[in-house]
């Protein structure tokens, strides 16, 4: 099994005698102690120091003239030990978005790794979305399908006019296959569908016959077919094997779309990484990672209380008298008794109180308690 702790022996450097410890990978761990007791000596002057220079080792002798080179820390031994980063210990910003990888400039080198490496998976299907270029497209074909007699078909699902206006344009643009729902050929120039193509029933245009035997030239048709039919199936093509008993196909899309749903995803960015973008930013939080909510035990500290008797902790400052006053005249509009304890209130009427009705009576929003 591969060692999951950092381990140090004898770490005799300033203050440390001889310490032997073991500092678990993965985990946040503190350092305690005494002044003096030799904290900083093993965080910074030899774990850090050592990492670092480690990491620095391993650059080239060009790299190496611009880094900082630390000297080797007094211990006889530390294993499993990766490249490290140490922060100031000062805090040099105040922005109410600013964390540890902000300061230290890490999020800048993740943001790319994961934007260059990452793998998108659908949230719905859980299948992986694969990047969907007509190179990209043509290089899966062949890898799905190698050694098979496919045809390349595009959906055709809308167009202007009638059937026949929707034949007559497919026609000039050189399109004049199509596939019926048995598989069958249907040549343009001879015949007309009786329907228009639609969303729940397009036509099946067909742009291409190809064998997938590994000639180069085959590939350069393919590609040449894909993008024909991104282009005319408004980013879908069907692969069908030409030769099964039981019709087969497979479907590809543009872009980086789900095979199973079809969902839609972005390219990704780096900004799909920062919560300071709003492409990255959560729609809830905004970025900040926290959401201001009312806490309403606050609201009714004591729920012994009744509504007449202050039970609305900020309605019970003299500032507050008039709008408690429209509260209690909204509960006595609507029947609800206003000396009962605020506890004995049913749940219907608890919502009355704190949403309100949406009419006279607003509810207890920050606008009223702020």
């Amino acid at each position: 099994m591969p060692q999951r702790e950092i381990r140090i022996e004898n770490a005799h450097l300033h203050n440390l005698r001889g310490v032997d410890c073991e500092i678990p990978l993965g985990a946040l761990t503190v350092v305690t102690g005494p002044s003096g007791s030799g904290k900083s000596t093993l965080a910074f002057d030899t774990l850090y120091a050592e990492g670092q220079r480690r990491y620095v080792s391993s650059l080239s002798a060009y790299a190496r003239q611009f880094l900082e080179r630390l000297p080797r820390p007094e211990v006889d031994s530390i294993s499993n030990l990766p490249p490290a980063i140490a922060i100031e210990q000062r805090n040099g910003v105040t922005g109410s978005r600013s964390t540890v990888g902000s300061a230290t400039e890490v999020l800048d080198h993740l943001r790319l790794l994961f934007a260059r490496i990452g793998e998108t998976t659908c949230c719905d299907c859980d299948l992986r979305v694969e990047a969907g270029g007509i190179l990209a497209t043509a290089d899966r074909i062949v890898a799905d399908h190698a050694g098979e007699r496919i045809l390349l078909v595009a959906p055709v699902r809308s167009g202007a006019g009638r059937a026949a206006q929707v034949r007559d344009e497919l026609v000039r643009d050189g399109h004049t296959r199509l596939l019926d729902e048995a598989g069958e050929l249907l040549d343009l120039l001879e015949k007309t569908p009786r329907r228009k193509p639609s969303k729940q029933a397009p036509w099946w245009l067909l742009i291409d016959r190809l064998a997938l035997r590994g000639e180069e030239s085959e590939r350069t048709r393919l590609v040449e077919g894909v993008a024909q039919g991104f282009a005319r199936g408004g980013g879908e093509i069907v692969v069908r094997r030409a030769d099964a008993k039981r019709r087969r196909e497979s479907i590809y899309r543009e872009g980086r779309a789900c095979d199973g749903c079809g969902r839609r995803f972005p390219e990704p960015s780096p900004g799909l990484f920062s919560f300071n973008n709003p492409l990255g930013a959560c729609a809830s939080c905004e970025g900040f990672g926290r959401i201001a909510e009312i806490d309403w035990d606050r609201v009714v500290p004591d729920p012994t209380k009744s509504l007449a008797g202050d039970a609305i902790a900020p309605f019970a400052t003299k500032t507050s008298k008039r709008i408690k006053g429209r509260l209690l005249e909204a509960c006595e509009e609507v029947g609800l008794d206003v000396e009962c304890p605020f506890e004995s209130l049913t749940q219907e009427e608890r919502e009355f109180v704190f949403e309100g009705d949406g009419d006279g009576w607003g509810g207890c929003g920050p606008s009223s308690i702020g």
